[in-house]
């Protein structure tokens, strides 16, 4: 008799503590928390939430071990409710809005301490490329760029132009954009003043230059005294032409004559000419090479020493 009071009053203590839980069957059917409910034990989004692979979000608190699956009622996990149909995965938090965030633009800022001018220049009725030009406000030093791809459908070589007084010297000298090619050095009879006129008359303009000059560049390079002496005048050409020849170029009489085996034509566009350099047709743009990368050469063998 005793045992059989015992065992009722057992079953009722059971049956109370039951009561107070709503058993999930793993698929979010909670009513009030619909999505809720897919994790296996401590995985999946929570802690004992019921059977399945976890889809579901925050954390369960409930009875019977990792397989448990009883929700304590009135009690939400953190975050609140899940969005969307049962069982759905919300967006990771970890994802942020490009927009947002904002792309780095790749366009290069203008130094506070140059001034860049921009314009075009008609070739022909129906080719007009695009030039641009900086110039130092601290400095008497020009840059005259003239990269158009529409350049080489015209045979023309793109280069930049540098042009560099000081102390009373003109320092102009025309780097193709091939390193291929030497810097070739030339006379030019404008003037600091009168190039800034120019190019504030330019700016934003379309031009039509149709002066044009022939030089010889078929001499030999300057040699490594005369070299250390130019870059010592002028650190911007020593700057552009460091790992390349250079050639001082000399004028050519009348029309310039038809290239010969062993040279070839070079026509590149400057501020206020298109100019037509002979060159060998056998080119080398210098002895002064690139340094290498640090460490041993390709191959498996070592280099002689």
């Amino acid at each position: 008799m005793r045992w059989g009071v015992c065992l009722f009053v057992l079953a009722c203590a059971l049956v109370a503590e039951f009561s107070q839980c709503q058993i999930t069957d793993g698929y979010g059917t909670d009513p009030r928390h619909p999505g809720w409910g897919r994790g296996r034990g401590e995985g999946g989004r929570g802690r004992g939430g019921g059977r399945g692979r976890g889809q579901g979000r925050g954390e369960w608190k409930g009875h019977g071990g990792p397989r448990g699956g009883h929700h304590v009622p009135g009690e939400l996990p953190p975050g609140g409710p899940s969005e969307g149909p049962p069982g759905e995965q919300p967006a990771p938090r970890y994802r942020r809005d490009a927009s947002a965030a904002g792309e780095k633009s790749r366009v290069r800022p203008e130094r506070s301490n140059s001034t860049i001018y921009r314009w075009t220049r008609n070739l022909s009725e129906n080719i007009t490329v695009q030039e641009a030009a900086s110039s130092l406000n601290n400095k008497q030093i020009v840059i005259v760029m003239s990269y158009d791809l529409k350049l080489l459908t015209e045979n023309i070589t793109r280069a930049a132009t540098l042009y560099h007084f000081s102390d009373d010297v003109k320092y102009v000298v025309v780097k193709p954009r091939l390193r291929i090619y030497p810097c070739l050095l030339i006379d030019t009879s404008l003037t600091y003043d009168e190039i800034i006129t120019e190019l504030k008359s330019r700016n934003d303009t379309a031009v039509t230059v149709s002066s044009k000059l022939a030089l010889d560049a078929t001499g030999p390079g300057l040699d490594d005294d005369a070299r250390a002496q130019l870059f010592n005048k002028t650190t911007a050409l020593a700057v552009q032409c460091k790992w390349r020849n250079i050639v001082q170029t000399k004028p050519i009489a009348g029309s310039p004559p038809k290239p010969e085996a062993d040279t070839k034509e070079l026509t590149v566009l400057t501020l206020d000419k298109e100019v037509t350099f002979t060159v060998p047709a056998k080119v080398t743009s210098s002895k002064f090479r690139r340094p290498q990368l640090r460490g041993r050469p390709h191959g498996n063998k070592r280099t002689p020493k």
